[in-house]
């Protein structure tokens, strides 16, 4: 069994913070998402890190933790790229067009957001 560490910057209200996902990885590489434990932080940043993990799990075609559904959204909006704050059509496409798990947690990014993880 290989083990590895993957840390993902997030930023939130103009402040960087680091969510850190320590994923098992089996023989075959398919991170094990269902048994990452809910990080002791703060609020926002834990609605971040179970959207991202639900995002994950989707897209690997695996169950989340189970601590992700009793994760509730966030207050305001954000979104997850800096330049949609002032580019109207990238705030658009974020808005509307944003993964279902980020979305129901009002987190706003394009379509493909980390697609490469």
């Amino acid at each position: 069994m290989l083990r590895c560490s993957i840390s993902v910057g997030l930023m939130l209200e103009n402040r960087w913070k680091c969510v850190r996902l320590v994923l098992c990885l089996s023989s075959y590489n398919q991170p094990v998402l269902a048994d990452i434990p809910r990080p002791e932080t703060d609020t926002p940043t834990l609605v971040v890190a179970a959207a991202l993990l639900e995002l994950f799990a989707l897209r690997t075609q695996q169950p989340a933790p189970a601590w992700t559904r009793q994760v509730g959204p966030m207050e305001q909006p954000r979104y997850l790229l800096k330049a949609a704050t002032h580019m109207r059509r990238l705030r658009d496409l974020c808005r509307d067009a944003a993964p279902e798990p980020l979305r129901r947690r009002h987190l706003y990014a394009p379509p493909d957001y980390l697609a490469f993880a």
